[in-house]
């Protein structure tokens, strides 16, 4: 996912019990495509752990998904888009609305599109991609961030 080029790792002694756990003080990124922030709360015994999945990869996301239970809940995804793609000399991070695995109507070639709540898409593939996209499957949808109240009001 990530290359690091030297030591990045903080050790953290005896601070936790729980040896699995690593830190980085920085992560060199060399990518060309989306990185998905999956943050998700995790729970063991009494305990809840905050915790940020990055990765570039759908399975993963899907991995996430299938293990969705009461020790394990997806709280935000966002897309982190590196400056080769935003054509920026900056980053973006926004919070992810949907992903959908899309076909180019001209060219049939097919890819991922990542699309932000602010209507924002980024692609899987680099290039241009040629509007109407046939949507081929849908892999991720945000949930809505206020559910609708439901009215008790009786007749």
């Amino acid at each position: 996912m990530f290359v690091t080029h030297r030591q990045g790792e903080i050790l953290l002694g005896g601070l936790k019990e729980d040896d699995s756990a690593q830190a980085w003080s920085f992560v060199e990124l060399e990518l060309n495509a989306p990185v998905l922030f999956i943050e998700v709360v995790r729970v063991i015994s009494r305990a809840r752990y905050k915790s940020v999945l990055m990765t570039t990869s759908i399975v993963v996301l899907k991995k996430a998904m299938i293990e969705e239970g009461p020790d394990f809940q997806i709280e935000k995804i966002s897309v982190v888009v590196p400056s080769r793609l935003t054509g920026t000399e900056s980053w973006e991070m926004e919070r992810l609305d949907e992903i959908l695995q899309v076909a180019d109507s001209a060219t049939n070639r097919s890819g991922v599109m990542f699309k932000t709540v602010s209507g924002k898409k980024y692609f899987s593939e680099l290039g241009e991609w040629t509007e109407p996209l046939r949507v081929d499957k849908h892999i991720y949808k945000s949930p809505p961030k206020n559910p609708p109240s439901k009215s008790t009001s009786g007749g």
